[in-house]
């Protein structure tokens, strides 16, 4: 179940961030709009940051997503059959759910894993300039 939550600057209290509680990639700090207090942000952090049971767990959840997009496909195939049928006959159903499923899954595994692969290059891209590694030494948050 996802966690709607809401960041504000410690400082003045000002909302930076609203939305659903994610683990990212991407840069780990911002910068409060109201009082230019940098703030560390605990659910982002850079690939090369991350150790090596944070990445195995980043993609395994990449992957149990897929999976529950997939199955969520197999819902809605479901629901289209007995719609457009007013009747599903469960035999039926059932090779329908597993084709619609092996197809869920050929499809949200690829999206998921290209679209980690895309956070993954533009992490290592930002971690390759100097001014960049700089900034997230000052921050406390890479160590020299």
């Amino acid at each position: 179940m996802a966690l709607r939550v809401t960041r504000s600057c410690p400082s003045c209290g000002a909302v930076f961030e609203s939305g659903l509680d994610r683990r990212e990639i991407g840069i780990p700090f911002v910068e409060c709009k109201e009082c230019g207090q940098v703030i560390i942000l605990n659910h982002i952090t850079e690939w090369e940051l991350k150790s090596v049971w944070q990445k195995c767990a980043f993609i395994l959840i990449t992957i149990w997503t897929a999976v529950l997009y997939a199955s969520g496909a197999v819902i809605i195939g479901c629901a289209v059959e007995w719609l457009a049928t007013e009747n599903i006959i469960w035999m039926n159903a059932a090779s329908h759910s597993l084709v619609v499923y092996g197809i869920g899954l050929l499809v949200t595994i690829p999206i998921g894993i290209v679209l980690l692969a895309k956070d993954i290059r533009q992490s290592k891209t930002r971690m390759a300039s100097p001014k960049y590694r700089v900034l997230l030494m000052s921050a406390g948050l890479l160590k020299d």
